[in-house]
């Protein structure tokens, strides 16, 4: 595989044997097994780009709520008209299930073997809410100890704490879901979970080098907020790594999360593990454009960019390019959905993958608008200053 890639993933996954083979494990057989990857390899696998939004003000709860301040936003329409509102509530799904914390299992640490010399990611600390396995045994409670240990008074915390999945709202390659958090929380303050994953969601995978490539939440300051009765609402969001899979399927999965933290600092320390069935969700077809060629001027250089595809559906985009070509794929990451009345729809986020093995299919970026969109209103892509029409 060539190596001129300049890009980073979120996280590798072991493999499901070693996972279970970790579970098996004794606490005194537990140790960390450190697993470098040449970045030379993981470069350009995944890329996320987090785009700052937009603060809101939003006065009821639901995560219709959300949107529809979002609409405002782009629009000045104080209230969504019955397309747009019928696009929203297609695709979202009352859910209702909840989870009350729990004590997390030891922290494992698994590393990949890799290349001697390559720069591996700095191991977690307490900064991060974990410890090393000798900070346990140092930190354990002895025979003489008649005091709670600190993992069990977390834990006691823990279980006051319930999280709720409301509703979710589900597009070909990202997710919308609404988390509910009971207890009394300060605004002003930045919480969010110090992890988060779906298991059950997509995940790709690259066979000829054994890499298994999954992707976690999304959590933002400015999708988070205090409620009246004092418990945090938080809209959060995933996106596949897999950009041949398709969330509006009927799917099964369970939403992991570790550690609230307020500003940085954790606040609740334990683990929280939400099902969430989805039903199979019927969206609109997908408008399709073919061999876009678009200038890009950078650094006062233009050049010629073209897709094989570019795929517009309610919740985002799809842009395909030749393998070769793969650092194009996010080259337009702040692109914009045009209305019909001349309103725009920016992009809040994005990441690129290839379509099967790395270096040699189609390489594709997927970009989440910031909401989901009645396409009958779409007019136009803008890419910075080039403006594609759809029709």
């Amino acid at each position: 595989m060539r190596t001129k890639y300049q890009r980073a993933f979120d996280h590798v996954a072991a493999s499901h044997r070693l996972k279970e083979e970790v579970r098996n494990m004794t606490k005194q057989e537990r140790r960390a097994l450190h697993r470098q990857v040449p970045k030379t390899l993981l470069a350009a696998v995944l890329v996320v780009l987090l785009l700052a939004g937009t603060a809101l003000a939003v006065s009821t709860p639901g995560i219709q709520d959300w949107f529809r301040q979002y609409w405002q936003e782009a629009t000045g329409q104080t209230k969504m008209d019955k397309g747009q509102a019928a696009a929203v509530d297609g695709l979202t799904q009352s859910v209702g299930s909840q989870a009350a914390g729990q004590e997390r299992e030891e922290d494992v640490i698994v590393e990949l073997p890799g290349a001697v010399g390559e720069e591996t990611a700095p191991a977690a600390g307490p900064e991060s809410g974990t410890s090393s396995p000798a900070s346990r045994e140092e930190n354990a409670a002895g025979p003489e100890d008649t005091a709670q240990s600190p993992a069990a008074e977390a834990a006691a915390v823990a279980s006051e704490v319930t999280v709720t999945v409301d509703s979710v709202t589900a597009g070909k390659s990202n997710l919308w879901i609404l988390l509910h958090v009971s207890g009394d929380y300060q605004p002003g303050k930045h919480y969010s979970f110090w992890s988060g994953w779906l298991e059950g969601a997509p995940e790709k995978s690259f066979e000829e080098v054994g890499i298994v490539v999954s992707t976690g939440i999304i959590f933002s300051r400015d999708n988070t907020r205090v409620r009246e009765d004092g418990s945090l609402e938080m809209l959060v969001r995933y996106e596949s790594p897999d950009p041949t899979a398709d969330l509006t399927e009927s799917r099964d999965m369970t939403l992991e999360l570790e550690d609230l933290r307020a500003d940085g600092e954790v606040l609740v320390k334990g683990r929280w593990e939400v099902p969430i069935s989805l039903s199979a969700t019927e969206t609109q077809p997908p408008l399709v454009l073919e061999n876009v060629t678009l200038p890009l001027t950078e650094d006062g250089v233009t050049r010629q960019v073209t897709y094989q595809k570019v795929e517009v559906t309610s919740t985002g985009v799809q842009l395909t390019c030749a393998p070769q070509d793969w650092k194009n794929a996010l080259a337009f990451y702040d692109m914009v959905l045009v209305l019909k009345d001349g309103s725009e729809v920016a992009t809040e986020g994005g990441r690129a993958n290839w379509v099967g093995e790395a270096d040699v299919s189609p390489y594709v970026g997927s970009f989440a608008w910031k909401m989901p969109v009645d396409l009958d209103q779409a007019a136009a892509l803008r890419f910075r200053e080039t403006t594609v029409p759809l029709a």
